[in-house]
């Protein structure tokens, strides 16, 4: 499964109305991408394959996703774990467009307490490329998707649209936003003027940043230098963390520094080991795809073995009433966050990195 990059069309439930998501998907397919059918995924999350789908109709899924949104949102969207339940547990279905020039581009429907999105997801190698670090977007390739979004803002259909690669971490979401908090230009985004301004004056340097009708703001970071916002927080690594170590040689060494500070150690290390194998799985083809695919299944698995060590001594702290850790939130970085931040290390934009080897 290639890397992609989201296109997020956020919707408030207020605008949840008959034939809601059937004008959605007609604003799409107005805008070229052009229906194909249902996506389904292989059985192998990893496999090269064509975008599988299931010929069928655009009435027929529209009125699905339809039934299915109003129905959860009588029932005041219940909460799900996606990492727990899977991608699926909302019920929705996937849809598959086709533009010429792109692999793949496919819509995807979320929904939460407040708000749901529409996410359009097309392979990174479609539309950007990596040199010297830097991210440099295909401008003609982005074209579609930034007049797809201001076209969705000037009709007013959607309260913003916001934009992320696979391996920015955290995603940020509706509340980070609408908050003034932390957003992704990657490369593009929509906001409100009063979302706009709650933003620090610095926080968009670099961007271009144009005004749009119903008092919309266009944002846009073609030159991407890994993130907008401050960049002394971003941590790029030059090199494989643990490489000419083995799992095994960190289950010995953790078997001689058997200390809260030693796990968090431990974990960071592992935790970037099996981030920078799965970013570099896409770079490997058969037969090379099958020895890197073990080596970083043994890494996670060595990944998931302290995690799970971890969240035993944040569950005892809450039993004994010492604190009150969230252990439902469902994102594993987030939940680590208390007990890595305790223990020194800083999240550095998709690492651990040691407080003390930050700039700044």
């Amino acid at each position: 499964m290639p890397a992609y990059l989201s296109m997020y069309m956020v919707f408030t439930h207020r605008r949840i109305k008959a034939s809601f998501i059937m004008n959605a998907y007609k604003q799409i397919i107005d805008a070229g991408f052009n229906f194909l059918g249902e996506y389904y995924r292989s059985d192998d999350e990893y496999d090269d394959h064509e975008p599988a789908y299931r010929v069928t109709t655009l009435e027929s899924i529209a009125d699905w996703n339809q039934a299915n949104l109003e129905d959860r949102l009588r029932q005041g969207f219940p909460k799900i774990n996606y990492r727990t339940d899977g991608i699926d547990a909302d019920k929705y279905k996937q849809i598959l467009f086709q533009r010429e020039g792109y692999s793949e581009v496919r819509g995807i429907w979320w929904d939460y307490s407040k708000h749901s999105s529409f996410c359009l997801v097309v392979p990174e190698d479609d539309v950007l490329f990596y040199s010297n670090g830097n991210i440099h977007y295909i401008h003609d390739k982005i074209a579609p998707f930034t007049a797809l979004a201001k076209q969705l803002w000037e009709s007013g259909m959607v309260d913003a649209v916001h934009t992320e690669l696979e391996c920015d971490d955290p995603p940020y979401g509706v509340y980070e936003i609408f908050n003034g908090k932390d957003i992704w230009l990657r490369p593009f985004a929509v906001l409100p003027e009063s979302v706009y301004a709650k933003f620090p004056a610095d926080y968009f340097v670099g961007a271009d940043i144009s005004k749009l009708t119903n008092n919309g703001i266009y944002l846009e970071q073609l030159n991407d230098r890994k993130r907008v916002k401050y960049l002394k927080e971003t941590v790029i690594l030059a090199s494989e963390p643990l490489q000419g170590f083995t799992p095994d040689d960190v289950r010995q060494w953790l078997h001689g520094n058997d200390t809260e500070h030693g796990l968090a150690t431990a974990l960071a290390k592992v935790y970037n080991q099996t981030g920078w194998l799965g970013h570099d799985l896409d770079e490997f083809e058969e037969p090379e795809l099958f020895q890197a695919r073990a080596v970083f299944n043994e890494w996670w698995t060595l990944c998931k073995e302290l995690y799970k060590k971890v969240t035993s001594i944040l569950r005892d702290e809450n039993n004994i009433g010492k604190a009150n850790h969230d252990l439902s939130c469902g994102r594993m970085r987030d939940i680590l966050m208390p007990f890595m931040d305790r223990n020194g290390y800083h999240d550095g934009a998709g690492w651990w990195i040691p407080k003390n080897e930050m700039k700044g």
